[in-house]
């Protein structure tokens, strides 16, 4: 129809080996409407993440259809994007997003995104490994009470204590000199310093510190640390195993442990990861969203080969502060008719984020944004339609929704039902 302005999806999945395994995913119970009639469902396989938006690694096509979701913008990017898109990305066909579910049983890669001027770079130095040229700041909520994951540096306090008293993390890092400078008188210079030096040792020289320090860890707990054992602590020792577990003997237990913040989300929490910051997911169910980018730098949890140690420390901001000031707090959603919207607003202009939570039957009006937007159903039932108009569409769990820029909605439930959004408000 030639007014249409609410696109039905079929999206892609990302089956990453640190995914959760069949049924066990979320990215997989949410499959069959998100995919579409084409997904099989195979207990071996790995459900990791669920793309959704226009970025050549993973497009959404039009539901039903071979029509990618990118070709419908491009013939008319003005009314599809908005006027205020077009402002802030001019000459872009692309929704400036990229909206993902992800189903984490095991750590992914640590890992940092760059920014624009390093993301230029990488995309001219080999564009089949970084095949776009855009920064990727991202944001992860959790959907459901469980998620851990490190994200940046400790303050460099704490990371001086854990070098003075865990032994086999001075060994790893093994530079005597620097770690008691840094003892003495910790620095974030250092801190780059010591992080280089042990994510360039070799694994078959870290594997048995690893083994040593797991074997005091399951002996004596939290207090192998020697920070005092509080909850934070020997979830930290649990985190230690389970690392050692996913991947036997790998740096990045001492890279993760030591140097960065442990963080626990429940559900309707969130974080914003900025370009250049360290972090490292551990497991959980998250809305993920980012600016359309797939350009990651690895040095840990994935083999020798595709680590990059250089461009590794060289990227990272090391801004060693508490894990509390990457938390993201959620706010009311100013466009929210009833209230039962709301908004996690990062500092970028690409996106926001949404959460529309009904508990029980309801209706909630959301007015029109500027911008692209695309929802996703991950609880219940939802009848989606355009205020003021017949247009719309029913979703399911696993639904996926391309609305177009300039569109007031109406949302109808009649039991719980959650929906998330990714919208761009430019």
């Amino acid at each position: 129809m030639a007014d249409q302005h609410l696109y039905p999806l079929h999206c892609s999945v990302q089956n990453y080996d640190w995914g959760k395994q069949g049924s066990a995913s979320l990215v997989s119970e949410l499959a069959p409407a998100a995919v579409g009639s084409d997904f099989k469902l195979n207990e071996k396989e790995c459900y990791a993440e669920l793309w959704m938006g226009t970025h050549p690694n993973g497009p959404s096509k039009l539901a039903g259809t071979s029509q990618p979701l990118h070709t419908l913008i491009a013939a008319s990017p003005r009314s599809h994007l908005g006027a205020a898109h077009a402002r802030a990305f001019p000459g872009s066909t692309h929704i400036p997003f990229l909206f993902k579910i992800l189903s984490m049983a095991k750590a992914l890669p640590l890992q940092a995104h760059p920014d624009k001027k390093l993301g230029e770079q990488l995309n001219a130095r080999d564009s089949t490994e970084f095949v776009d040229d855009n920064h990727k700041p991202e944001i992860a909520l959790a959907i459901k009470d469980g998620f851990r994951g490190f994200v940046g540096f400790r303050p460099v306090e704490q990371i001086a204590g854990f070098v003075e008293d865990v032994p086999e993390l001075r060994q790893a890092i093994s530079d005597d000199e620097a770690c008691d400078a840094f003892i003495d008188s910790p620095t974030r210079e250092l801190v780059k310093h010591l992080f280089r030096a042990l994510l360039s040792r070799p694994q078959e020289e870290v594997a048995p510190l690893a083994a040593s320090l797991v074997k005091r860890v399951e002996e004596g707990g939290a207090r192998v640390f020697g920070q005092g054992v509080d909850e934070e602590a020997e979830d930290l020792a649990q985190v230690v195993l389970k690392m050692q577990r996913d991947y036997p003997g790998d740096v990045g237990l001492f890279a993760a442990a030591f140097f960065m913040n442990l963080v626990t989300l429940k559900r309707g929490e969130a974080i914003y990861i900025g370009a250049d910051e360290v972090h490292a997911y551990l497991e959980g169910d998250i809305i993920e969203c980012m600016a359309i980018s797939d350009n990651v730098v690895n040095a840990a949890f994935v083999p020798p080969e595709e680590r990059d140690i250089k461009t590794f420390t060289s990227m990272l901001t090391y801004s060693a502060r508490p894990a509390s000031t990457y938390a993201l707090r959620p706010q009311k959603y100013a466009k929210s008719s009833t209230g039962r919207t709301t908004r996690y607003d990062p500092p970028l202009e690409e996106f926001d984020v949404l959460w529309t939570a009904f508990e029980g039957a309801g209706v909630e009006e959301l007015g029109q944004v500027d911008g692209p937007a695309i929802a996703i159903c991950v609880k219940g039932d939802v009848t989606l339609g355009v205020k003021g108009e017949k247009e719309q569409v029913e979703m399911q769990q696993g639904s996926v929704i391309y609305v177009k820029s300039g569109t007031p909605l109406v949302l109808k439930s009649n039991a719980d039902a959650d929906v998330y959004w990714a919208i761009c408000d430019a």
